[in-house]
């Protein structure tokens, strides 16, 4: 799901005003042990960057649907999502 995700917000940087100069950064920190093992747990950081702060409020809006699990792979496995929003100035 991480790649999935990272594909997805790559898809909308065509959607990004140019005049906010929107910058989406990601990097996987935890992302399993071993080789073509699917692993149980990985964790993203993604920063999102802009001209002003309305830029980046709506370049974020628009790349929080791609991280989350779509409907249709919901399980019951558990997953859980932490969005925290931190405005530094």
């Amino acid at each position: 799901m991480a790649e999935l995700a990272l594909n997805n917000i790559h898809a909308l940087r065509e959607t990004f005003q140019e005049k906010e100069k929107v910058r989406v950064s990601a990097i996987i920190t935890e992302g399993g042990d071993l080789v073509n093992v699917v692993p149980a747990v990985v964790k993203m950081q993604i920063m999102v960057r802009a001209f002003t702060i309305d830029g980046m409020l709506d370049a974020s809006k628009k790349s929080e649907p791609c991280v989350k699990k779509p409907e249709h792979l919901q399980s019951e496995e558990k997953s859980r999502l932490t969005i925290r929003s931190d405005i530094f100035r």
